[in-house]
């Protein structure tokens, strides 16, 4: 937890938020994502709703681009920025399509700005911004998929998230998988803390690693709390582990980047 606490000395000045966006199907965990690191840093004894979360396969609850802050033990706001984004729908009816993510990834649209088509958002000139900057853009791209549903080659929600991916890649933004309800799929939920150790694990991490070309290094299987009433110490251990392992990734991509990261030589990109 402290290392997330302190992530202040790990941006680069340029840079006073780390920026992450979270991309997935209505239901697949987002939302409940946010609140499950919003409980573990607050570590206030009580589960915390930052974010409206839905019931898989229903009309996705985040209609803007989503932001509510992490605060540590105490209340201070920890500069991490989460970005929840509208579903991606199986039915196709209310895809955020590649054109609009790239105009979110690139820090055009402010937080909690309404998510609408790409003409629609570039028109409501109070939500967007006209020339952002490495600040504003997003640092790293986090893909969120359900352990519990099933998923094979032909899975249209794999499509449209494998197609956002590589254009995503073209630009060498960071992305990763959050892989949520991996405790659905355990013969035993209370091992979740050991979760590596079964191989429906270890093959659903492969799955997803070989589907949407990803390293397998970035595939980061975690448990939201969803019906729990109080705070458990294995998930909330859970959460901080993979948020850190998110926020890492990047750290490192803001470090490397020319004229942003520092103590990088002048000359060294010449």
């Amino acid at each position: 937890m402290k290392k997330i606490y302190d992530i202040d000395a790990n941006l680069p000045k340029a840079v006073k938020y780390m920026n992450l966006l979270l991309i997935g199907v209505a239901g697949s965990g987002k939302s409940s994502f946010v609140n499950s690191c919003a409980t573990a840093l607050l570590d206030d004894g009580r589960l915390v709703q930052a974010s409206l979360a839905m019931k898989a396969g229903m009309a996705s609850a985040t209609r803007m681009l989503k932001l509510a802050p992490l605060r540590r033990k105490g209340g201070d706001v920890i500069p991490i920025r989460l970005f929840d984004t509208r579903g991606i729908l199986k039915e196709g009816t209310e895809v955020v399509g590649k054109e609009e993510m790239n105009y979110i990834i690139d820090g055009y649209v402010k937080p909690n700005a309404k998510m609408t088509s790409l003409s629609d958002m570039k028109a409501e000139k109070k939500s967007q911004r006209e020339t952002p900057k490495i600040g504003d853009e997003m640092h790293c791209v986090v893909y969120v998929v359900r352990a519990d549903k099933s998923m094979d080659d032909k899975d249209p929600c794999l499509g449209e998230i494998a197609g956002i991916r590589e254009t995503v890649a073209q630009r060498n933004l960071p992305q990763c998988v959050l892989i949520t309800a991996i405790d659905k799929i355990l013969p035993n939920a209370d091992d979740v803390g050991d979760m590596f150790r079964y191989s429906i694990v270890q093959k659903l991490c492969k799955f997803v690693s070989n589907s949407l070309k990803l390293s397998p290094g970035n595939i980061f299987p975690t448990a939201n709390y969803v019906i729990e009433g109080v705070p458990d110490a294995v998930k909330d251990g859970i959460s901080l582990c993979t948020l850190w392992k998110i926020v890492s990734l990047g750290i490192d991509y803001l470090n490397q980047m020319e004229g942003i990261g520092d103590n990088i030589p002048d000359d060294f990109f010449d």
